[in-house]
């Protein structure tokens, strides 16, 4: 839980006019698949876990939505070769 980024998100989508906000639960995997192909900047404000060993396994964590542990987990081998066709910007 990262309290901060919620205030972080909203702070920086009062930039934006047209803006898609997850937060907290809604934050999933499934949400964040939806959605962030259609934007110019995508800002991820949460962990992410390095696995040095093995870097396409380190993941942006994100919020759970089953039983299944990971659901919430969203690895590098997962985005790569995604085409973000609006993205100017990934923070």
């Amino acid at each position: 839980y990262l309290p901060d980024s919620e205030n972080e998100a909203a702070e920086i989508a009062q930039n934006y006019r047209e803006r898609k906000i997850l937060l907290g639960a809604e934050a999933t995997k499934s949400e964040f698949r939806r959605f962030y192909k259609d934007f110019e900047v995508i800002h991820y404000a949460g962990h992410y876990v390095v696995q040095p060993d093995f870097p396409l396994q380190s993941t942006l964590v994100l919020a759970k939505n089953s039983e299944d542990e990971k659901e919430n987990l969203l690895t590098n081998a997962e985005l790569l070769g995604e085409i973000l066709p609006n993205a100017k910007l990934v923070v």
